[in-house]
């Protein structure tokens, strides 16, 4: 899930169709985990750095808006290791020929047990 907006559009959709229930799912690597850090403090933290090999997605500071959608709607923070994040690329790579960023691979490991037809998805 992208800082920010994303989330932002995602809380204001659920609520608007009443849905605030559903469990947003806030994927982030081991050192580019400024959500997961923030919600475990129970305020809004900095990261001293980035160090993490998933930079394009990353913030060292989440913004309040997500902060406070943490707050107010039932998300869950999943945190994971670059390599697992790497893994989940080149497994995506290989069932659907598509590459991916390891910031966007984040969010696998946790659901690659799931089975997802991307077809179906996609025309929908």
């Amino acid at each position: 899930m992208q800082e920010g907006t994303s989330r932002s559009n995602q809380a204001f959709y659920l609520a608007r169709n009443g849905l605030q229930n559903i469990s947003i799912i806030a994927a982030e690597t081991e050192g580019a985990a400024s959500l997961a850090v923030s919600v475990k403090a129970g305020k809004i933290t900095e990261l001293p750095a980035i160090t993490s090999i998933a930079t394009s997605l990353g913030a060292r500071k989440v913004r309040q808006r997500a902060f406070e959608i943490t707050q107010t709607l039932p998300v869950d923070c999943v945190v994971v290791d670059d390599q697992a994040a790497v893994n989940a690329c080149m497994r995506f790579l290989d069932d659907h020929c598509v590459v991916v960023e390891p910031a966007c691979g984040a969010a696998w490991p946790s659901h690659m047990h799931m089975p997802i037809d991307w077809r179906v998805m996609s025309e929908s």
